[in-house]
Order: C-alpha cells, then structure tokens, then sequence
C-alpha cells in the first residue's frame, strides 16, 4: 500500500465517521422532540404540582 491509497483510506474513514456522528446526533435530536412531545402533558402536571407545593410554604 502506498502513501496515496492510505491517504484515500483515511478520508474516506474520517467521511464515514462524519456522517455516522451526524446521524446519531439527528436521531438523538428527533428522539428528544418525540419524547417531549410524548411527556408534555405529564411534564406539566407535574410542573403545576411543584408551582403548587411551592406557593404552599
């Protein structure tokens, strides 16, 4: 193997990893959307129910 087919190994690697990390954060960014949207109505009930035990004290 010469210097050029290592060099092209390399950017193709360095490409790969790019897209995977760039998949994996979209997924992460879609999967958080869908949990919020998912947990919205319990996340206020609770947030109101701590609003309440704090106006208490």
């Amino acid at each position: 193997m010469n210097y050029t087919e290592a060099n092209k190994q390399i950017v193709v690697m360095s490409i790969l990893l790019i897209l995977f990390l760039a998949l994996i954060f979209v997924a992460i960014f879609f999967w958080q959307r869908w949990l919020n949207r998912k947990m919205t109505s319990l996340g206020l009930a609770a947030h109101d129910r701590l609003k309440k035990r704090k106006n208490k004290n």
